[in-house]
């Protein structure tokens, strides 16, 4: 790990927790890399001043390509269902990961106030 966390650091990545950036995690982090030993209150303060605020990740991937997804439910899609209806089965929709979207990490998470908040 480098002496600075990157903006591109997860908590996850950090080994603090979940993926979500909570104060209590940014506390951690902030003890971590300069030893100072904050509140939550002080930390999300801290965060608010510099152009941050607790957010809800959309429920989608940064990397979805809406094209590549309205020609696959246009093209592909249909016969999948037609042979899951001709086999009296269910078509359960999962990622590759084994987890529905809406079961994503619940919660907020720290984010710039300018930029947008995906979970991926």
């Amino acid at each position: 790990m480098h002496d600075r966390p990157d903006k591109s650091y997860t908590p996850e990545a950090l080994l603090l927790g979940g993926p979500l950036w909570t104060r209590p995690m940014v506390v951690e982090l902030v003890r971590m890399v300069t030893g100072v030993v904050m509140t939550e209150q002080g930390v999300g303060k801290w965060l608010r001043r510099h152009g941050f605020s607790p957010q809800r990740p959309e429920r989608r991937s940064y990397r979805r390509n809406q094209a590549k997804v309205d020609a696959w439910l246009e093209e592909e899609y249909p016969a999948i269902a037609a042979r899951a209806k001709a086999e009296k089965a269910v078509v359960a929709w999962a990622d590759q990961c084994g987890l529905r979207s809406d079961t994503a990490p619940p919660g907020r998470s720290w984010a710039r106030r300018d930029r947008p908040r995906w979970c991926v």
